[in-house]
């Protein structure tokens, strides 16, 4: 009975599809990136007419910060905790814990307990059983509506983008640059990367265009195309694909139409080039 009493418990609460990974803290550059999502860019999110040559995209969304022992503090937990060993008892496979949402790490760690015949090293090991809407290792997060899967979030989230956004909404909105200090007024306003040598001054002390001119300065190497702004590209990279551009200022196709749409399109086409 207390195999079956589990076994619904697990089934009846894990309904949505979000497998996180990296809930280990990566440190790099002095910035913490974990607790990672992938999206896989699907050809069909903008249609750019006769435009071909779609590139396959896999783009992981990470929680980053300069300070992981804060949000560890704040953290909630929404969810009953399950030990491996209970999870065994109710004869759970590996494919449930990946069917329910269940962080990758905490997965290949209870692959790792089943081959090892569950020994006591791994019998500690602990798993918390999420119930919708919150999901991630200890289910301390939850969208604000309902998706079922993490690539309908990012579609939904996109496809609300206007064209033109408020100046207010551009700089409260967006991820924050967080390696250059900007004061631009009274309020503390985050600072997207676009806006970094964008020939445009947003902060008071100028750092945002500081040291540009060198960039613009660089010089290629005889087999290399120069960019406007600076940056060298091979030269078998120029104007190879009209829809994914090598340039960050995109100035290595010709009549980039297509960036018109890029307010709703979540690709590297558009989310790593500047306006």
């Amino acid at each position: 009975m207390e195999q079956w009493t589990i076994y619904f418990l697990l089934i009846s609460s894990c309904l949505t599809d979000f497998n996180m990974y990296s809930m280990d803290r990566i440190i790099n550059d002095e910035t913490v990136r974990y607790d990672c999502l992938d999206y896989y860019v699907f050809d069909d999110v903008i249609n750019y007419n006769d435009l071909s040559a779609y590139a396959h995209q896999n783009i992981p969304y990470c929680i980053s910060t300069l300070d992981w022992s804060e949000d560890e503090d704040n953290m909630e937990i929404n969810g009953q905790l399950f030990l491996f060993a209970d999870l065994v008892r109710a004869n759970i496979a590996i494919k449930d814990l990946m069917a329910w949402s269940v962080s990758i790490d905490i997965v290949e760690r209870f692959e790792m307990y089943l081959a090892v015949n569950n020994t006591e090293q791994w019998s500690s090991d602990v798993f918390y059983n999420c119930s919708e809407p919150f999901f991630g290792t200890y289910c301390q997060y939850s969208f604000t509506s309902s998706f079922d899967s993490f690539s309908d979030y990012v579609e939904f989230s996109f496809s609300m983008h206007s064209e033109y956004n408020s100046p207010m909404k551009s700089l409260t909105d967006n991820t924050c640059y967080q390696h250059l200090t900007c004061n631009r007024s009274a309020q503390s306003f985050c600072l997207d990367w676009r806006e970094i040598c964008d020939g445009k001054i947003d902060c008071y002390n100028w750092e945002d265009e500081k040291d540009c001119s060198e960039l613009e300065m660089n010089e290629c190497h005889d087999n290399e195309y120069r960019c406007r702004n600076g940056q060298c590209i091979p030269d078998e990279f120029l104007w190879d694909n009209q829809i994914n551009p090598d340039c960050l200022d995109r100035t290595d196709i010709f009549n980039p139409i297509y960036w018109k749409k890029c307010f709703k399109d979540p690709s590297f086409r558009c989310e790593e080039h500047t306006c």
